[in-house]
């Protein structure tokens, strides 16, 4: 394009806003306002879809076990749900980490009521904490196997055992 044609088509075309100002702040208007809709959009499908990818990686099933329940069956226990296709790995929790960890996560969210539920448990000499097994799977897209699991596990809460 040639630089006179440039020239010509700037100088028309401040002609005309200058001719047609409500047009043109309204052609101005349309366009701001739909370039930051399109953002915000934009932006909530990114976050929505990083929390997606970030609870997709974090999956975990957690195990009540009876009281009791010996330490070489949750042993056996163990190995037989590590063997399952599509879990990561399995942590077993006794239950006074699992009542330090649970005791912890209290105090970070600052729930005084079950501060005081829990410390009135311990000093009945109660641990409402039971032993845990902390299952991982890979990745939930995998149909992970929980029928496999429920014979090897029962369950501290009698409302789910099997």
């Amino acid at each position: 394009m040639k630089s006179w044609t440039i020239k010509a088509l700037s100088k028309d075309g401040l002609r005309s806003i200058k001719s047609n100002k409500l047009l043109a702040f309204a052609a101005i208007l349309t366009s701001v306002i739909s370039f930051t809709l399109l953002g915000i959009f934009y932006s909530i499908i990114d976050i929505t879809n990083d929390n997606i990818i970030k609870l997709q990686e974090e999956v975990r099933v957690v195990a009540f076990l009876e009281d009791d329940v010996e330490e070489s069956e949750v042993l056996n226990i163990k190995e037989d749900i590590e063997d399952i296709s599509g879990v990561e790995r399995v942590i077993y929790v006794p239950s006074d980490e699992g009542l330090e960890d649970y005791k912890r996560d209290i105090v970070s969210e600052e729930d005084d009521d079950m501060m005081r539920i829990v410390e009135e448990a311990i000093d009945k000499g109660n641990n409402p904490i039971p032993d845990t097994l902390e299952i991982e799977t890979e990745n939930i897209n995998i149909n992970f196997p929980y029928e496999n699991v429920k014979p090897l596990i029962r369950f501290f809460v009698s409302g789910i055992s099997s």
